[in-house]
């Protein structure tokens, strides 16, 4: 017999197989999404860390801070902005700076000045869903010259 044209059933098959594949397809963007939120917000965190990095190693060695005790550091945990418009709102920084001996590998900490500072900036950030914590160390040497 010479059929011309599709049964219900195949159409109905065809139908559901391609559904099921655009389902399928469908469920990978919320993924992607999340991955480039994550990036997006890791990206911003270096460029936070990194203006102050700079900002500090911008002074001559004498002019550097240095943290004398646990009570200080150079920029105490705060957050980067206070406006709930900013794209920084959700940052907070820190930056802690400290003698270390140049001498050792890898380096230690140091009650007196040996010719190098490290400077630490540390980012935290929540990602969401579910907000996990997440943060971002950025740690530069300034030696005497």
């Amino acid at each position: 017999m010479n059929q011309r044209g599709l049964t219900m059933i195949e159409t109905l098959v065809a139908i559901s197989i391609l559904l099921i594949a655009i389902l399928a397809i469908i469920r990978i963007f919320p993924t992607g999404l999340q991955a480039t939120k994550t990036a997006e917000m890791k990206t911003v965190a270096a460029f936070l860390a990194q203006e102050m990095i700079e900002e500090v190693a911008s002074y001559s060695y004498a002019d550097i801070p240095v943290n004398t005790n646990e009570e200080y550091w150079y920029e105490p945990t705060h957050k980067v902005s206070d406006d709930p418009d900013s794209p920084f709102y959700f940052y907070t920084r820190e930056t802690e700076i400290i003698y270390v001996n140049p001498n050792n590998n890898p380096l230690t900490e140091s009650v007196t000045d040996l010719g190098a500072k490290q400077i630490r900036t540390t980012v935290y950030w929540n990602v969401p869903p579910g907000n996990s914590a997440k943060s971002l160390d950025i740690y530069t040497l300034r030696s005497q010259r």
